[in-house]
């Protein structure tokens, strides 16, 4: 089936962890997103019994609404997501789910992205532009916890420096998986072969933008141009990552379109269409016009038998006014959020396994202070403005048509009852906030 996908990267799938040899799980190169591959048969089998135990362990103890893993959950958090990793309290009694800011207090940075020109500079060949621009573009490499670190997956992409203390520009979806969560470890390496470990800055999924930082200093920052300036046919170089192996390599095409409205995985968004080579690993890199001006982030493609010559990258002035939100006050003022962390169940074995009677999105934990006095952990949403809500893609729309302080009317479902609350539309601080867990267990 043809569809729109982000694209990523893989590694070498006979590496292992350093932890203790335990086996790694890799993007697979062919889905362009981060999926584990199949382990090998002695270990689905442990992993098949151990599943097996857990879930004895779990219809054991009835099936309590609200969830075993979102139940245990309800003393132990007044607010927060928990991306990765294991649900609940420690053994000591310390939360395994990191608070999120209520506050919007982090500082600025001191970079601000400043486009040089509109495209009229005097053109290069294709070699000219690689030449001035190939060192700007680094290689990332992201590792994910599984549930309970039993594993980890690791995933690649792209990136282009934008500073040359550090700061560069990535597309989200490369440290942050709707599985996994957000990167415990997140790797650059630049032209050179240097390697640094990055930090996030901050990130915006609704135009799959992160800004990130690496510590070193004297890099070769890329000459920010505009995608206003572009023309249909105006000729292009894209510098990637692909496969996640390759990293420099170059490719080259046309502007196909200006504007295209594209939905990728739930996510609405206008891009540039180039027909250039773009693979899995490719995402997050630079698209440059021949005067060398990074002009857009390329971050999808379109995936089809028999279809070649469709990719797409973030307009750059677009990608402009995220990253200088991002690096002025850490996160994308005026968007809307409910301050809460939900789990998507969308099978009856997740349904199972998290211990709930009905398919739905599911309140994990609300911020202190926001919608929590009528929220509770374990709530189901069956209901916004009169709209049914099955899926985080359902309350992000809703909430993308809303601005922040306006109220909604929901209905909500608690141990088996209905009720219609009011909820307020709060500024969203946080990117990671609302994270839809998926089905770790059994991926």
């Amino acid at each position: 089936m043809a569809e729109y996908i982000f694209n990523e990267g893989n590694q070498n799938p006979s590496d292992t962890n350093e932890a203790g040899g335990v086996p790694v799980h890799y993007v697979n190169a062919d889905s362009g997103y981060a999926v584990p591959q199949k382990k090998k048969k002695t270990g689905k089998t442990v992993i098949a019994i151990v599943s097996i135990f857990l879930a004895m362990l779990l219809l054991a103890g009835g099936a309590g609404f609200g969830g075993y893993l979102i139940a245990k959950h309800l003393s132990d958090v007044s607010g927060g997501s928990s991306p990765s990793g294991s649900f609940g309290s420690n053994d000591d009694g310390s939360s395994d789910v990191p608070p999120i800011s209520a506050g919007n207090e982090k500082p600025s940075t001191g970079v601000t992205l400043a486009p040089e020109s509109l495209g009229t500079k005097d053109k290069g060949t294709v070699a000219e532009v690689v030449s001035k621009v190939a060192a700007s573009v680094v290689e990332i490499t992201t590792e994910f916890a599984t549930t309970n670190s039993f594993y980890y997956t690791q995933g690649a992409g792209s990136g282009v420096i934008i500073d040359e203390k550090g700061y560069l520009l990535t597309n989200n979806h490369v440290i942050e998986d709707d599985s996994y969560g957000v990167a415990e470890k997140i790797s650059v390496r630049l032209s050179n072969g240097e390697e640094y470990e990055a930090k996030i800055i901050g990130t915006d999924s609704d135009t799959d933008i992160a800004v990130l930082k690496i510590d070193a200093t004297g890099l070769t920052a890329a000459t920010v141009g505009t995608s206003s300036g572009l023309v249909v046919g105006e000729e292009i170089v894209i510098i990637g990552n692909p496969l996640g192996t390759l990293g420099g390599t170059v490719s080259n095409g046309i502007i196909s379109a200006l504007d295209r409205e594209i939905t990728v995985e739930n996510e609405t968004m206008n891009l540039l269409q180039t027909n250039a080579a773009v693979n899995p690993g490719n995402s997050g890199g630079g698209m440059f016009n021949l005067a060398g001006e990074l002009v857009g982030i390329v971050n999808a493609k379109y995936s089809s038998t028999g279809v070649e010559g469709l990719a797409f990258a973030i307009p750059m002035d677009d990608v402009t006014y995220v990253a200088n939100e991002i690096l002025e006050y850490g996160y994308v003022r005026g968007r809307t959020s409910l301050r809460i962390s939900v789990i998507e169940i969308d099978s009856y074995t997740k349904a199972t396994y998290y211990r709930v009677n009905s398919l739905g999105l599911y309140i994990y934990s609300a911020d202190e202070g926001y919608n929590d006095d009528v929220l509770k952990n374990g709530d189901r949403i069956a209901q916004i403005d009169d709209i049914e809500i099955t899926s985080y893609a359902d309350l992000k729309a809703i909430l993308k048509s809303h601005k922040v302080g306006d109220t909604l009317e929901a209905v909500i479902v608690r141990n088996g009852r209905y009720s219609t609350v009011t909820l307020t539309c709060y500024e969203r601080s946080n990117d990671t906030e609302g994270v839809s867990f998926a089905d770790k267990e059994n991926k």
